[in-house]
């Protein structure tokens, strides 16, 4: 009837003024809070932290670009990237151009500029000299299968030779019948003689080889065991920053080689 709609509907109005004078008054009241904006809060406490009168509604991502800041430990791995890429260049720096020299020397006494000769390849450096004794290994010196080897990889090996005398005079003599060798050139005697004395590599020990991969770093010393008796895989292994020869290589090479 009319008389039960109105009665509802009395009712109703003051149960919501009720409720609102509760509010008002600063008591108890339950707050509703829909799914949505509970999860945001939920997920990131951040979302709610925007001062009043900000002009973002509470509980909503902001959106004027402070969320877009990097995190720290994303900014330490940026940086840790960039300095591994300085250190990279650095080292190619060195390996080009601080050697002592700008040019290396080929057979027939012509130069070529360093950076050109060596870039972007495995170089390794030969400590020898005509008298050095010759190792040998299933028939083939160490030699022919240096040789072979820079032939066959003369875009991606560079072999160069670091006269094992002071006076450099065997340099023009030994590259004579290599063609495919680079040499350090008579005139740098302090750079070959600091790099025979940082690697040890004295008259006894020759010839020898260190072998550095395309981006620098230095493989091996034992560059020498890895052509004798990896010569197949050996320079492969060094281009992807491997030291070209395991142990039982070498050992059954040492017992039936």
């Amino acid at each position: 009837s009319i008389e039960s709609v109105a009665t509802i509907a009395t009712t109703a109005a003051k149960t919501s003024n009720t409720c609102a004078s509760a509010t008002t008054d600063g008591s108890s009241a339950a707050t509703e809070v829909t799914p949505a904006a509970g999860m945001a809060t939920a997920m990131d406490p951040a979302l709610d932290e925007r001062p009043a009168g900000g002009g973002e509604a509470r509980g909503q991502p902001l959106l004027d670009g402070a969320m877009d800041e990097p995190e720290p430990t994303m900014l330490a791995e940026a940086a840790g990237k960039t300095e591994a890429a300085a250190a990279t260049a650095a080292a190619r720096e060195e390996l080009i151009y601080t050697f002592g020299v700008r040019e290396l020397m080929v057979a027939g006494g012509d130069r070529v500029p360093i950076e050109r000769a060596l870039a972007g390849k495995v170089v390794a450096l030969l400590f020898s000299s005509p008298d050095a004794n010759e190792p040998v290994a299933q028939g083939l010196s160490f030699t022919s299968r240096l040789r072979q080897l820079a032939k066959h990889y003369e875009h991606e090996f560079a072999v160069v030779f670091v006269s094992g005398r002071s006076d450099g005079d065997d340099i023009a003599t030994y590259l004579e019948d290599k063609p495919e060798y680079f040499a350090m050139p008579p005139d740098a005697v302090s750079t070959r003689e600091s790099l025979v004395d940082e690697f040890g590599f004295t008259p006894a020990y020759q010839p020898a080889l260190v072998v550095f991969g395309t981006d620098s770093v230095r493989l091996t010393t034992w560059g020498r065991s890895a052509i004798m008796y990896n010569p197949e895989f050996c320079v492969l292994e060094w281009k992807y920053g491997r030291s070209g020869l395991d142990y039982s290589k070498w050992l059954i090479g040492r017992i039936f080689g």
